[in-house]
């Protein structure tokens, strides 16, 4: 069955079970199909209905790019435009502490706070009993294993802050890197063509990043 027909299958059964969609015998099949749809249409949606459903505690206009929280989602909350990148896992439990020899040890569990208007890196890794304030940014392939306050980027294993967001806000407002486009405001996507030509068109005749002075001074030397 192809996509066009199997979407407009779900579509003619969600409006003929809508009527009766809280009967108990069919309000599981309905909430199935609803969801089904919905990962088609609107992935980002999808993720966030579906982290609800988990127990995970989830603000207003987030987007959800990843969700692995292996278990204990309901010790999980996310503030208000929220967006987590690919790849980004949350854990929320130790699992060295069965190693120990604690009589009846029934685990070491901690809970994971993200504030409000914070974006996560591709990649990153919360570790338990970790709370983020408002306005961070946390780069690509972050551990964090602490608490950091409100405005703040971080990023390194372990994350440790870098610079404060106004600053981050400052230089990528400044950056020839950041696209801009009134017709594109975000969230609305760019199509791919568009997207494609407007990079091409901005990045013609941006050089390539230099060197780091770092690299420079003593990256080619030979170690002793």
């Amino acid at each position: 069955m192809s996509d066009t027909a199997w979407s407009l299958g779900i579509r003619i059964t969600l409006s003929l079970l809508r009527p009766v969609r809280t009967l108990r015998l069919v309000a599981p099949t309905y909430e199935r199909l609803r969801l089904a749809q919905l990962r088609r249409t609107d992935p980002l949606q999808w993720r966030v209905e579906v982290a609800r459903a988990m127990g995970i505690r989830v603000g207003r206009d987030c987007r959800l790019f990843s969700l692995n929280v292996f278990s204990e989602p309901y010790l999980l909350e996310l503030g208000d435009n929220v967006i987590v990148s690919g790849n980004v896992t949350f854990v929320t439990h130790d699992g060295g502490v069965y190693l120990l020899g604690i009589p009846n040890v029934q685990g070491h569990y901690g809970r994971i706070k993200i504030g409000s208007n914070c974006f996560i890196g591709m990649g990153s890794i919360f570790l338990p009993n970790v709370q983020l304030g408002d306005n961070c940014v946390v780069g690509a392939g972050s551990v964090v294993n602490r608490s950091f306050g409100d405005n703040c980027v971080i990023m390194g294993n372990p994350a440790k802050m870098v610079l404060s967001f106004d600053m981050y806000r400052a230089l990528r407002r400044d950056s020839p890197f950041t696209v801009v486009s009134e017709q594109y405001a975000d969230p609305k996507p760019i199509p791919p063509d568009v997207k494609r030509e407007l990079l091409e068109r901005q990045f013609a005749d941006v050089p390539w990043p230099a060197p780091h002075l770092s690299q420079l001074d003593g990256g080619s030397r030979s170690a002793p």
